[in-house]
């Protein structure tokens, strides 16, 4: 600590220094880690046996963790599947994904559609894992049924792998889109 206090006090306040200077903590080679959480380690790993007379007290998480009582991991509640018609072509299950702005489409279904111009497009999606995809094109208006409702969609087509069990990722343009029709359906004023 001293030799920190003697170069910084060699120095011009508001001055770079000259040459470069020795890392005065390159010895340090120790980590410090409270008692109290070294305990927990040694307790935990089992390298440490239980005495008879050692009490110790863990907070609510630890003893959850410790006793299994972790609570049941639910559903995303930002997603859900409906059912679904384009064209012929019945889809069991679409995944509606709430945390998602666009639609999107596997170019295999599109060509299965019979579906032949797409758009050109110039955008870019970065996914979940960071990668970067460019889309073949953009399907715009496509009718699809839900339910009683035909609803204009517009798709992002993808070269993607196909999801046998959820194909299509409709976001949050489609919710939109499909909550104005069914308020027009129950005669509501729109706000």
């Amino acid at each position: 600590m001293g030799q920190l206090v003697s170069i910084a006090s060699g120095r011009k306040e508001g001055q770079l220094p000259r040459d470069t200077e020795k890392n005065s903590r390159e010895q340090v080679n120790a980590i410090s880690m409270p008692s109290s959480a070294k305990f927990l380690k040694e307790v935990l790993s089992t390298k440490r046996k239980w005495e008879g007379g050692e009490t110790v007290k863990f907070n609510e998480e630890c003893s959850a963790i410790l006793q299994n009582k972790l609570p049941p991991k639910l559903k995303d509640p930002w997603s859900f599947s409906i059912p679904y018609t384009i064209g012929n072509i019945d889809f069991d299950k679409v995944l509606c994904d709430l945390g998602a702005n666009v639609n999107l489409m596997p170019y295999s279904i599109f060509k299965r559609l019979g579906m032949h111009e797409l758009t050109p497009s110039i955008i870019t999606l970065q996914l979940a894992d960071r990668s970067i995809k460019y889309p073949r094109g953009i399907v715009e208006d496509m009718l699809v049924k839900v339910g009683k409702f035909i609803i204009p969609v517009d798709f992002i087509v993808l070269d993607m792998e196909e999801d046998k069990n959820m194909p299509l990722i409709l976001g949050r343009p489609f919710l939109a889109t499909s909550n104005e029709s069914w308020k027009n359906s129950q005669n509501k004023k729109l706000p």
